[in-house]
């Protein structure tokens, strides 16, 4: 019996293109993805383009694109879950790297003014 989707040769992988919304493998006649609606051979809106989401979080906005990460459908829960850790500890390591520098300023102008 014939197989329903194409194939390169036996043993290999479906033709079959993946979502650019979502990722989800389309099938062969699928015009519109089953998960998130994105038409065939469209790229997903910008603001899901992993890319764009991490740089907001890391070189942008910082927590303030978290709802974007959570939105997207291009990453897993796990993933999100590790973006969301590690864009929390980033965030820490900067106010506290700032705190520092802040506190070791003031000590130099107190060194200054006292000496």
């Amino acid at each position: 019996m014939a197989s329903e989707t194409p194939t390169d040769g036996p043993g290999e992988a479906s033709l079959a293109p993946d979502c650019a919304g979502c990722g989800l493998s389309l099938a062969p006649d699928d015009r519109f993805c089953r998960r998130c609606g994105q038409a065939r051979g469209k790229p997903g809106p910008w603001q899901q383009r992993p890319g764009v989401i991490l740089a907001l979080l890391f070189l942008g906005i910082g927590p303030l694109a978290l709802p974007m990460l959570w939105r997207s459908p291009r990453f897993s829960k796990a993933q999100k879950s590790a973006i969301t850790a590690a864009n929390l500890a980033f965030i820490a390591a900067l106010v506290l790297g700032f705190a520092w520098l802040v506190r070791r300023y003031l000590q130099f102008i107190s060194d200054l003014a006292g000496g």
